[in-house]
């Protein structure tokens, strides 16, 4: 449940960042005017690979007999793709910060230029990340289906959102769309498989007899 209120405080940031058409021509403007989204967004995705690090895990453990490799080939691409997201986002913040702090000596329009070549070149490594996230999570989707352990609707939720965040991060198919798709569609998912975990906890005791 944590890393489902993570995911939506991520994505909320995300919506708040201007892009830099709205701002102006530049990466560089982009990030000058909105920093503070910038550095949210950071500490939200690191704070994200680290606490979903015991979440994958344990999902991973319970759908292990359904299938031990499958489950474990989820669990590590859930997390190294989680931690590939988080690091291409400190890449590219850091690297602004020291573009907007070099700026004042350097000829901007060079300044501006280097920018957009940062803003490219992390993409790439975003993009890897979140592909395999969202490949993880279709995994976890085809072994909870039908498994007694996971809610066939729930399993639903995660083949619909692995397979349009895996489009949106390797293919950019429809793009923000296909994006906000698997945000929403993750945020059920982690809150519904937290319930799961939870079951025998909200289920009221029976005292024994005698």
């Amino acid at each position: 449940m944590v890393t489902g209120i993570l995911v939506i405080l991520y994505v909320v940031g995300f919506v708040f960042i201007p892009s830099s058409a709205q701002v102006g021509e530049t990466t560089l403007s982009a990030f000058v005017s909105s920093s503070s989204l910038y550095y949210f967004g950071l500490v939200i995705s690191v704070l994200l690979a680290l606490l979903a690090v015991p979440y994958f895990t344990a999902l991973g453990r319970l759908l292990r007999p359904r299938g031990a490799a499958t489950a474990a080939a989820a669990t590590y691409l859930s997390i190294i793709g989680l931690f590939l997201y988080a690091a291409s986002m400190v890449l590219y913040v850091a690297l602004l910060s020291s573009i907007q702090g070099a700026a004042g000596n350097s000829n901007p329009a060079t300044a501006a230029f280097v920018a957009n070549v940062v803003g490219t070149s992390s993409a790439d490594l975003t993009l890897l990340g979140g592909a395999a996230w969202t490949f993880g999570l279709f995994l976890y989707a085809i072994l909870s289906w039908r498994s007694r352990i996971v809610p066939n609707w729930l399993a639903i939720v995660g083949l619909v959102g692995g397979v349009a965040g895996f489009l949106s991060f390797m293919f950019g198919v429809v793009g923000g769309a296909m994006g906000f798709v698997f945000a929403i569609a993750f945020v059920i998912w982690a809150f519904g498989s937290g319930l799961v975990f939870l079951g025998p906890y909200l289920r009221p005791k029976v005292p024994r007899a005698g």
